[in-house]
């Protein structure tokens, strides 16, 4: 089977080590809680730039991009080489040109 198609099918025999899943997990966890508690204080008028400082001093940036590496050297290792390219091919994504701007990755 090629590739293309395992990486399009929707039961992916992806194997994670214990170590990479619990990487993920936390790395994850870190972020939904951040958000979490980054909304509860944006409820107080005076916080309203937390959500800001947190996205843009780079703490969320590099926890998903952790949890998307760990995930992509997963994928590569158990369907081949570029398979997570092949996966994330379509995802539409905010591209920051206007607030309802969503486009399509083309990798």
């Amino acid at each position: 089977m090629s590739d293309e198609k395992t990486a399009s099918s929707s039961a992916l025999p992806v194997g994670l080590s214990v170590q990479e899943s619990r990487d993920v997990l936390r790395t994850l966890e870190a972020v939904v809680v951040s958000l979490h508690e980054i909304l509860d204080l944006d409820r107080d008028p005076g916080n309203d730039d937390a959500l800001r400082t947190y996205l843009s001093d780079g703490r969320a940036w590099r926890r998903l991009s952790r949890a998307r590496r760990i995930m992509s050297v997963a994928v590569d290792r158990s369907l081949g080489t570029d398979a997570s390219v092949k996966l994330v091919s379509g995802v539409r994504y905010w591209d920051g040109q206007t607030n309802d701007s969503w486009n399509e990755n083309k990798t």
